[in-house]
């Protein structure tokens, strides 16, 4: 059988896209041209590592990983927060 995960669009606006694919996520920073991708890992139970922490941060964006899987999205230049957990976008 063929594995290729279907592409969710979760956020695109002029400044910023996000795309999902299986555990693949992908940030398009429009407005700073630049892209990021993501690669989820499951993490065993009790390891550390899990903690957020910041992973980007530029003029026009702030990506921190959340613990336990998910991102926090900081468009700078829209001036908006996303919240992205288990490929859907938190409101």
């Amino acid at each position: 059988g063929c594995s290729l995960q279907k592409e969710k669009v979760l956020i695109d606006t002029d400044t910023l896209q996000v795309i999902t694919a299986g555990n693949q996520t992908t940030v398009y920073d429009l407005a700073g041209d630049q892209v990021y991708n993501f690669r989820a890992v499951r993490v065993k139970k009790g390891s550390t590592g899990t903690e957020s922490k910041t992973t980007t941060d530029t003029d026009t964006i702030k990506i921190i990983t959340l613990q336990g899987g998910g991102f926090e999205i900081h468009d700078r230049t829209a001036g908006k927060i996303y919240t992205i957990k288990r490929g859907r976008l938190i409101d």
